[in-house]
């Protein structure tokens, strides 16, 4: 569901272009959410194929609207979204395969309770469920529904 055309087609609003240049690859979309009854929020977030991946294909999250979600929290929090997409990628797969666990993270990524019986990770703060996809850690944060 990931393609050039999907979002073209779902969320991009402009193409822009550097001083000088005639191709216009800059991608802007504009993501429109609901936070009240007859109110939306809109926010402006430009992207292009190495965010997509990073945040998008790499950590599971299949719709253009779920991954600008994603690039905005992001960005709102002054991360480097292709930073941040391989570190979750990375440490989720270590922390899968046993090449890393608590000892090493001194507790910033490791087990804790969860709920109905699964455990669960702590990144940074954050929950994030080991043995599911990434795009679970941000329905917990509460940035994707």
């Amino acid at each position: 569901r990931i393609s050039g055309e999907a979002f073209l087609e779902e969320v991009n609003v402009q193409h822009i272009a550097c001083a000088h240049c005639p191709c216009g690859c800059i991608q802007v979309a504009e993501l429109r959410e609901k936070f009240a009854p007859a109110h939306y929020s809109t926010v402006r977030v430009s992207y292009d194929y190495e965010p997509i991946f990073a945040v998008g294909t790499q950590l599971s999250i299949s719709t253009p609207r779920e991954i600008l979600r994603l690039i905005a929290f992001i960005e709102k929090q002054g991360w480097d979204c292709m930073s941040m997409g391989n570190t979750l990628a990375w440490a989720t797969e270590a922390f899968l395969s046993g090449a890393i666990g608590e000892a090493e993270t001194e507790g910033l990524w490791g087990h804790r309770g969860g709920r109905n019986g699964r455990s669960f990770a702590i990144l940074w703060g954050y929950p994030v469920i080991p043995g599911g996809h990434a795009k679970d850690i941000f329905r917990q944060w509460g940035i994707l529904q």
